[in-house]
């Protein structure tokens, strides 16, 4: 076995290659459905957390926006329910990764940048969801 290096040295990179894994696993996913008719479907567990991720972050922040008009507390109980939220999820991951990596702050990295990573593959998932819909109307 090889070592791999995908030779990410910059964010942007990184974002990139997220947005290319969210387009690809949505291409996967919708395949895998329509070949099988639904009986398997593959990569729905990769489609469904960061549209899940999304939704659930950006609707806490409208809410905790709007309930700045009514009351600091609320909106300032919602922001700390969000970070609880994120911290919860990326100990989750760590603890469950830290067995394989060799260093703890290894498997924080990872922990941190698997939850990050929801945005940009929400992005790709969007973008491939688009590319269906222009497909579908070309073809028609």
């Amino acid at each position: 076995m090889t070592l791999h290096d995908a030779n990410i040295t910059r964010m942007e990179q990184w974002r990139k290659r997220n947005v290319r894994a969210g387009f690809a696993a949505f291409d996967v996913f919708t395949r895998s459905k329509k070949l099988t008719r639904g009986k398997e479907i593959l990569f729905g567990d990769k489609v469904r957390s960061p549209i899940l991720w999304i939704t659930l972050i950006s609707g806490t922040i409208s809410i905790s926006l709007a309930s700045l008009l009514l009351s600091r507390t609320l909106a300032f109980l919602l922001f700390v329910f969000l970070t609880c939220l994120f911290i919860f999820q990326s100990t989750k991951i760590v603890l469950h990764i830290q067995p394989k990596a060799r260093k703890f702050s290894w498997a924080l990295e990872y922990g941190l940048l698997t939850l990050l990573a929801k945005l940009p593959q929400a992005i790709g998932i969007w973008k491939a969801f688009q590319h269906k819909l222009a497909q579908k109307s070309y073809d028609n």
